[in-house]
């Protein structure tokens, strides 16, 4: 504002003097206007510079502090326990003091009405949706009992897929291993399983992923993925919703050879033959959850 009203009152006693014309003086102005208001900027600039300075150093405080406390639980997970385990989303409340056990080595189908919170309970078991920390427990392989607070000791032991997959600036093999180390024949017995078999002699930069697979041939990456990282919790969010028959019987057929895992798969869509495979059905209604066996 100073250099501002500066400038006009210095330019008008220079016209008045017959020193310069109107029209250099105006030619002057606009050009120091390039000069001026980058360095009177370049003050609030500063400002804000040396203010997000410390918020940077408080935030990678905070990332150094989870990296020294967070050690990851090599004891396999063994059950997850539901104890009173309530859950308030979008302001609904969508479970009321649910008390439920889950063990590894079952498999469960999750259904339910649209709406009924099959995402939310699925999500609660990966810190996606907020609960209270000791009504959600998970039983490890050594004895221990851990909260949802420390979730991510575990975490590297839990997949979860959803309805979308994720691909990243990689190859198909990158994009399965998600840049783990894996073998040309490890990704080549992968590609099998998931029948994505015309994709192994191909090229596998992102780009032609990218512009020719189909939603059915992205879900196949997750389950590579999933068959990859070989974990012992595996939670299916409607995996199949939008695919047609073909791409569903070969996510189902997947989901049927697992073994030795916990399971938990929700969809709408199954039929009597499906339901067979699985141990145990979870039928939400009503905030609670009705558990029945399937396999006698």
């Amino acid at each position: 504002m100073f250099v501002n009203v500066f400038s006009w009152v210095l330019g008008g006693y220079f016209v008045l003097n017959h020193s310069v014309t109107l029209a250099v003086f105006f030619t002057i102005k606009q050009l120091t206007q390039y000069v001026a208001y980058p360095i009177q900027g370049f003050g609030a600039s500063y400002t804000e510079v040396v203010a997000a300075k410390s918020v940077k150093d408080k935030v990678f405080e905070i990332i150094d502090q989870r990296k020294i406390e967070v050690v990851k639980e090599e004891s396999n997970i063994q059950k997850i326990i539901f104890e009173d385990f309530s859950v308030n989303f979008d302001e609904k409340l969508i479970f009321q003091q649910l008390n439920l056990q889950l063990e590894k080595g079952k498999k469960y189908l999750l259904i339910g009405e649209s709406g009924s919170g099959k995402s939310t309970f699925l999500k609660s078991l990966i810190g996606s949706i907020p609960v209270d920390n000791q009504s959600l427990k998970f039983q490890l392989e050594n004895g221990k009992l851990l909260d949802s607070s420390e979730l991510e000791k575990i975490s590297h032991q839990i997949s979860y897929i959803g309805q979308e997959t994720s691909l990243f600036q990689l190859s198909l093999k990158e994009n399965i291993s998600l840049q783990n180390s894996i073998t040309d024949s490890q990704f080549q017995v992968l590609c099998k399983q998931v029948g994505l078999e015309k994709w192994i002699n191909q090229s596998t930069e992102f780009d032609n992923i990218l512009s020719t697979a189909s939603g059915g041939e992205k879900r196949r990456i997750d389950l590579a993925r999933l068959l990859f990282f070989d974990r012992e919790i595996l939670l299916f969010d409607e995996p199949t919703a939008g695919l047609d028959a073909q791409n569903r019987l070969k996510v189902e057929e997947v989901v049927s050879h697992l073994e030795n895992k916990l399971i938990v798969y929700s969809t709408h869509q199954y039929d009597e033959e499906f339901m067979q495979q699985f141990d145990y059905c979870l039928e939400i209604k009503d905030g609670n959850i009705v558990m029945r066996e399937i396999k006698a």
